[in-house]
């Protein structure tokens, strides 16, 4: 059986932070060493990144992936921080219309950056952020175990 593997608050949040500007990650185990790069799947120059996915991929076997959220989890994390965050009921109506209108996620910036809000929607995304990297690493430490893991 494999050994447990356990990150400090400061290897989570760099890993949080990197996952939050669209990036994939990767737990090298042997050196603690946070690997990252852009998704492959999004519009980057893949040549200027050759390098470091190179390394990557050399690395990949030995690493814990923290793969970048699909957009409909970073909407999730807006719609449950406009359900159960905003206090200002107005607000939480303009909120919840902008997520229901096209290009929801610009509305969503434009209405938050706007609104004595802007600071706890930053806290919300962050903590959310952290424990999604806590839950990642719950379920790699916890995936060879012989008993089936329940997916929520």
């Amino acid at each position: 059986m494999k050994q447990k593997v356990t990150l400090s608050d400061e290897v989570i949040k760099d890993i949080a932070g990197h996952l939050q500007c669209g990036n994939s990650c990767w737990y090298h185990i042997p050196t603690g060493e946070v690997l990252w790069a852009p998704d492959r799947d999004s519009l980057i120059d893949e040549e200027i990144w050759e390098d470091v996915y190179n390394e990557i991929d050399e690395k990949m076997h030995e690493c814990i992936p923290f793969e970048c959220l699909e957009p409909h989890e970073s909407f999730k994390i807006m719609e449950s921080f406009a359900e159960n965050e905003v206090g200002d009921k107005r607000l939480r109506a303009k909120l919840i219309t902008a997520l229901s209108n096209r290009k929801p996620f610009r509305h969503f910036k434009v209405i938050i950056d706007n609104s004595n809000y802007r600071q706890a929607w930053f806290a919300f995304k962050d903590q959310w952020y952290l424990e999604h990297v806590k839950e990642e690493l719950d379920w790699y430490n916890r995936k060879d175990e012989n008993y089936e893991i329940e997916e929520d």
